[in-house]
């Protein structure tokens, strides 16, 4: 997860939370940021973003599918993204 601006520029000093949803044939594995003094949970489906960077970590349940990942923060626009588990 990147927080970009209108011009696709990451926004390097955006700290905001993160959710994500996941939906189809994976779970969440982690999520993280690389801020070395955070103190959050790895396993929760929300994340602060560090440096306008985020990242979450899925595993597929077993059988081929499709896994869809949503995120979203508040005052940004939702991302969505779809992964083949083939």
């Amino acid at each position: 997860m990147l927080v970009i601006d209108d011009k696709g520029q990451v926004v390097p000093n955006t700290d905001i939370p993160v959710k994500f949803k996941i939906t189809g044939n994976g779970e969440l594995e982690g999520t993280g940021s690389a801020n070395p003094s955070e103190m959050e949970s790895f396993r929760q489906p929300e994340h602060h973003t560090f440096r306008g960077k985020c990242l979450v970590i899925l595993r597929p349940k077993g059988a081929v599918g499709n896994i869809t990942l949503e995120a979203s923060a508040s005052g940004l626009i939702s991302a969505k993204t779809v992964i083949s588990t083939e």
